[in-house]
């Protein structure tokens, strides 16, 4: 039989050394790391860390200004951990001073900040640093403190420095300068998928890199977890970028790698006597996440992580299932929210395709009643807690409002409840695996991309809801679909065909009574008249609870 010895010596290495920690684990330390695991965390806040690279010029680089920023407006609400991200991360430039490589530039990305300057380089004049002054705020107001690292982020394949020829991006690292057989391809060379900055992990100097950065921040920096983010973004091997999908030996390297990135976190925790929780975020499609590179129940089986979240940019699975995966392993598990960017494709799309010129969009993304539902239906499906991206930050909404809310607690919240909340809108999965959408278990029924349905036969779906006292909200679905007149001919909800209400400015409403809801999973079916063409667009879907008025 042959064997890859590369592989073999990176699996061996992870296993002695872990086995050496298992010999020293007693119930003692076990018993610390289950206190910490199983600790309440309704809200994981990945706070983006860009308040540092984004910094107003006329307003003065303090300790004081720099908490103002974000950090005071978590105190007091529901976040229970940051995840701070030290900007780009990984393989990128950091904000930290004392692992990975300094993004040490005065100005970034003008022409998307023109009034900002990257205040890093103050601070660490003044002898400060950004996850430093983090930690040290989140532990004076009762916060953990994670370090987030994006495992292959490629924000450097763009934002060019003017008159840099060839091209040079404002966050392209010396790393991956020095190290060109690294990367899916060059400016010249491109993948197909995937962007030709991102490293290949199959390569050695990679994963050696990351081990060192890893083991820099654990050793240098005070914080109780680290997550591994492995959607912002979602590459891992160069093949994949160029059109296969990841082999078995790929998926073997990368538990064998991640076995030694915790060795690495293990060891750390113990010379401190507290372990050191790992966070890992992945696709919420098993299969999906099978392509990329990642066995996520090999990773959940070997001890890998103490809390897995899923998905980002878009969703293509239901969380129940892999909720009761995560705990058949005893994992915590979290839906990772982030901004829904379905709004800003469909405006500019509207504005710039006639394809888009009559497309519907529901009113609703991104308000706390839109969010408020994907919490309730997160913690229905079993969920511990969310994670999310950057919710402080987002636009269009009550941003301390927001994060006064409990997850773990909305049954007295209006909610939204769509059948795809975030798709299009920044990656789809498409970007990252050839093929990718055919991944999809939920429903593509999205305004910024172009979904049909085969007329005169029921198309069916379903949505994740976490409400049960129906009785307490007036209820109506509506349903948006190309046409321009009163195209659907049935809508059964749970096998009940429900009566049809108004037709209004192109969109369906139909009114929904107690009874034709539950909790969890439910099941829709539309029908369309054939009459309007064999096929017609699903612009869009969303059932609307809103609280009756004593």
């Amino acid at each position: 039989m042959k064997i890859r010895h590369d592989l073999c010596r990176g699996a061996l290495a992870a296993v002695t050394v872990l086995a050496a920690l298992c010999a020293q684990a007693d119930d003692g330390w076990e018993a610390k790391r289950a206190a910490l695991k199983n600790r309440p965390r309704p809200l994981i806040l990945n706070s983006d860390g860009n308040e540092v690279v984004y910094w107003k010029t006329n307003l003065p680089v303090t300790v004081g200004n720099f908490t103002a920023q974000r950090l005071q407006t978590y105190r007091g609400s529901q976040v229970s951990t940051v995840a701070y991200c030290p900007w780009s991360s990984g393989f990128g430039l950091m904000t930290t001073t004392r692992a990975g490589e300094f993004l040490d530039m005065p100005r970034c990305i003008p022409e998307l900040q023109p009034a900002c300057h990257n205040a890093a380089p103050l601070l660490k004049a003044m002898g400060l640093d950004c996850l430093d002054l983090t930690a040290d705020y989140c532990r004076t107001n009762g916060m953990e403190i994670f370090v987030s690292i994006r495992v292959n982020d490629t924000h450097d394949a763009g934002y060019f420095i003017p008159g840099t020829k060839p091209p040079r991006s404002y966050l392209f690292p010396k790393w991956k300068d020095a190290h060109p057989d690294c990367l899916f391809g060059s400016r010249t060379n491109k993948p197909p998928f995937c962007a030709w900055t991102a490293v290949d992990f199959e390569h050695p100097a990679t994963r050696a890199y990351m081990k060192k950065f890893v083991t820099d921040f654990v050793e240098n920096y005070d914080v109780d977890g680290i997550e591994y983010d492995f959607f912002r973004h979602g590459q891992l091997f160069k093949t994949v970028g160029w059109g296969a999908h990841a082999t078995e030996a790929q998926r073997q390297l990368m538990t064998d790698f991640m076995l030694e990135l915790r060795a690495i976190t293990e060891a750390a925790g113990r010379k401190k006597d507290r372990p050191i929780l790992v966070l890992v975020r992945t696709s919420d499609s098993l299969a999906y996440a099978k392509a990329q590179g990642i066995d996520v129940e090999a990773w959940l089986r070997r001890g890998v992580m103490d809390i897995w979240s899923v998905s980002d940019y878009f969703q293509l699975d239901y969380l129940k299932p892999n909720a009761e995966l995560a705990h058949k392993y005893g994992v915590k598990f979290n839906s990772a929210l982030a901004e829904s960017r379905v709004p800003g494709t469909f405006q500019r799309l509207k504005k710039s395709n006639p394809r888009f010129a009559k497309a519907i969009m529901l009113p609703g993304r991104n308000t706390i009643a839109s969010y408020a539902a994907e919490y309730a239906a997160a913690m229905a499906a079993g969920c511990d807690g969310i994670s999310s991206f950057n919710l402080s930050c987002t636009g269009g909404i009550n941003k301390r409002g927001l994060l006064d809310v409990d997850p773990r607690r909305t049954k007295d919240l209006d909610k939204v409840y769509f059948a795809l909340v975030r798709g299009s809108g920044g990656y789809r999965p498409e970007s990252w695996v050839k093929n990718g959408g055919r991944f999809y278990v939920r429903p593509r029924i999205d305004p910024g991309t172009i979904f049909k349905i085969p007329a005169g036969k029921p198309y069916v779906f379903g949505i994740e809801f976490g409400d049960e006292d129906w009785a307490r909200f007036d209820m109506v679905a509506k349903a948006a679909l190309a046409g321009g007149q009163e195209v659907i001919t049935e809508l059964k909800v749970n096998g009940k065909t429900i009566a049809p209400g108004v037709f209004k400015d192109d969109v369906h409403a139909f009114p929904l009574q107690p009874g034709d809801l539950r909790k969890g999973y439910n099941e829709f079916s539309v029908t369309v008249d054939p009459k309007f063409g064999k096929k017609l667009t699903f612009h869009d879907f969303a059932v609307y609870l809103n609280k009756m008025k004593k």
